[in-house]
């Protein structure tokens, strides 16, 4: 399937028309975290090279280095899948722009029995209230709620923010994994697991099942139509002008321009349950009223400050620590994404794999 995907995409640039007249640009380096380089950022970045004669260089990393790394100007533009973070002093410099929406899906194992889950319910397992799938309808057992370990997570921060009213709260899991490309695969191996992701990423996997929330699927149609309650935008990043910095944002201009303006590109996106951004007015209208009454029925509210901490508490220190200190090494090291996402991933796995092993990883059979 993987393969047919690739394929299928090879086939949308060698039916791209290269526009001989158009000047060639000078080399660019586009980061994103992993998530958005996955979901969107690759894709465009090698048919902007054909299309516009400019060698791309797409740099794969955690979300909080990829922002970093446009605003300390180490990269020209950055795909997140999360806007700036207020407490994030580096961020308040950054321009973002939707470009694309896509849908927070729940995954599980299919031989889940669970299939749906309430906001409330949602919740109330994030923060440790609901520990056991019996509770939930399933096979009685411990949930194990896996997330991304890395700080200010894209996918895990915009999913927390709905849920808790701040992106960095901490949150019930019992595992942690340094990206959401090595948490799809986790899950994949357990049918006890549940995590989050992209539903353009996960789409197509059918060693995973995304759970419908409040009764709706997430996908294109549930987008389209506004009925899938945990829709979430998909931004490119760029930098304002700074001290002894050059603004970037008209490379991050031209760039949206050529998303805007490529049909085979935009097509390429709805294939993958990505809406691009020119066809979700509704939703970008919607987004504050659809918040607003997300953290009106989950009695919460939007905060800023010290991340409060929700029952039960993280990790122990011994737990958490070694893979905290895996994910900075892996985000330190930026992963050229000058080959098809899944092995971009791999690479990141496997160097990280020996100390997360170390951490007490599980399931164990996924860290050797």
């Amino acid at each position: 399937m993987r393969l047919a995907g690739w394929i299928v995409g090879l086939g949308l640039l060698l039916a791209l028309p290269v526009d001989v007249r158009a000047q060639a640009e000078p080399p660019l380096t586009w980061t994103g975290d992993l998530a958005a380089a996955r979901a969107f950022m690759g894709d465009t970045a090698r048919t902007y090279e054909l299309r516009r004669r400019a060698k791309v260089t797409v740099r794969a990393v955690g979300t909080m280095s990829a922002l970093e790394a446009v605003a300390k100007g180490e990269a020209d533009l950055v795909g997140s899948t999360r806007p700036a973070d207020p407490d994030t002093p580096i961020e308040a410099n950054l321009q973002f722009t939707t470009v694309a929406w896509d849908a927070l899906a729940l995954i599980v194992h299919p031989r889940n029995p669970v299939r749906n889950l309430s906001l409330e319910q949602l919740r109330d397992i994030y923060a440790g209230r609901i520990t056991d799938w019996g509770a939930l309808g399933g096979t009685p057992g411990t949930i194990n709620l896996y997330a991304v370990a890395g700080p200010n997570d894209g996918v895990e921060w915009s999913l927390r923010r709905l849920l808790f009213g701040k992106g960095s709260s901490r949150v019930a899991a019992s595992r942690w994994y340094i990206n959401t490309k090595q948490l799809e695969d986790a899950v994949a191996i357990d049918p006890a697991a549940l995590g989050v992701s992209l539903h353009s990423l996960v789409a197509a996997n059918k060693g995973l099942a995304a759970l419908r929330i409040d009764g709706v699927a997430p996908g294109l149609a549930t987008l389209e139509d506004g009925t899938y309650p945990l829709p979430t935008p998909l931004y490119v990043a760029a930098r304002r002008a700074g001290p002894g910095l050059p603004s970037s944002v008209q490379t991050a201009i031209r760039a949206r321009q050529f998303m805007r303006g490529e049909p085979a590109l935009r097509n390429e996106w709805r294939r993958r349950q990505l809406l691009p951004a020119a066809n979700a007015r509704h939703l970008r209208l919607a987004t504050a009223a659809r918040e607003a009454a997300i953290h009106q029925r989950l009695g919460v509210r939007l905060v800023s400050g010290p991340p409060a901490p929700v029952v039960p508490p993280p990790p122990k220190p011994a737990q958490a620590n070694p893979l905290r200190h895996a994910a900075a090494a892996v985000e330190r090291e930026a992963v050229p994404f000058a080959v098809p996402p899944r092995a971009a991933a791999g690479n990141l796995v496997k160097r990280a794999a020996e100390p997360i092993e170390q951490a007490g990883c599980a399931p164990a059979v996924f860290c050797r």
